[in-house]
């Protein structure tokens, strides 16, 4: 009885011991692309993320992505898909749904006719579409601004 009890004690230290370096591991991964629903997307992708609506994207197009901070560089994720609607008509869509969430302009002097910036004090948001010609990718990033 007691080398059971040993053994799965044994087990179980082994499991937290697992457990315990993969999730260390995940946050430390420097680029990871996650699937939505995933153990992984539930943990790393920010709710600023996961709220935001997807515009026409093409089927089985769509992607999460996370980026670790590092040095200057600050933590970021991101929602990325294709779509064959027009630059114009997805960026303007953006700037509807940040503006009706209490986003700003920001940024001015880096906007173009390919990107938008939205933020406030906490967050910013980069909204940019590349046009592919009949598809356009499209990427709306996310950072927490720390003080």
């Amino acid at each position: 009885m007691l080398v059971v009890a040993g053994s799965s004690v044994l087990a179980l230290v082994i499991f937290l011991v697992t457990l315990y370096w993969y999730h260390v591991k995940l946050f430390f991964d420097e680029s990871l692309y996650v699937e939505k629903g995933s153990y992984q997307y539930e943990l790393l992708i920010s709710d600023s993320i996961k709220s935001l609506p997807v515009f026409e994207a093409l089927p089985n197009s769509v992607r999460y992505h996370y980026s670790s901070g590092d040095g200057n560089k600050p933590q970021s994720d991101s929602l990325e898909y294709q779509s064959k609607q027009p630059k114009k008509a997805i960026l303007d869509f953006y700037k509807r749904v940040l503006e009706e969430r209490g986003y700003q302009p920001r940024h001015a002097e880096y906007v173009t006719d390919n990107n938008l910036i939205y933020g406030d004090e906490k967050k910013q948001f980069v909204v940019y579409v590349r046009d592919l010609g009949s598809t356009k990718d499209v990427s709306v990033d996310h950072q927490e601004i720390k003080d």
